[in-house]
């Protein structure tokens, strides 16, 4: 009798670890999958012509006429600040779902993206509202993670 239960014993743990790794490894798929939806998507909205037409008018709502031109004579869009901020939700989305690690973020992004977090130049073109606005709650919070 001991010999069976060392046997089944010695079977099941193997079973019940590689059971669990499957698990997880569906999940981490599951995720990426979802990323890359994400990914797919958002891009389909920005070159349609159409949207990125509206998404542009859209915008360029929030400009005085005086911003508008001090950044179009810097050379950058309001476009250029929106798909910044757009690549670190996508950052965030990473980071959330434990496809990237906290240190890489810090490595490769951090820098770039608290500056821009401090700087009133950035967010001055939106009205005050806008550094809490909850569309850009993902930025705030990948932000907060790496101070």
């Amino acid at each position: 009798m001991g010999i069976i239960t060392n046997f089944i014993t010695a079977t099941t743990i193997p079973v019940i670890i590689t059971g669990f790794w499957a698990v997880f490894l569906y999940y981490k798929k599951r995720k990426l999958e979802t990323f890359d939806l994400f990914i797919k998507y958002r891009e389909k909205l920005k070159t349609n012509p159409a949207t990125s037409r509206i998404i542009r008018h859209i915008q360029d709502w929030q400009l005085t006429p005086e911003i508008r031109n001090q950044i179009q004579e810097r050379g950058i869009t309001i476009n250029d600040f929106y798909d910044f901020l757009g690549f670190y939700e996508e950052i965030w989305l990473l980071y959330k779902n434990c496809l990237i690690s906290k240190t890489f973020v810090r490595k490769m992004f951090a820098f770039y993206a608290i500056e821009i977090a401090d700087n009133d130049f950035y967010w001055e073109h939106f009205d005050e509202n806008y550094r809490t606005d909850p569309y850009w709650e993902d930025f705030r919070k990948l932000i907060n993670k790496m101070r």
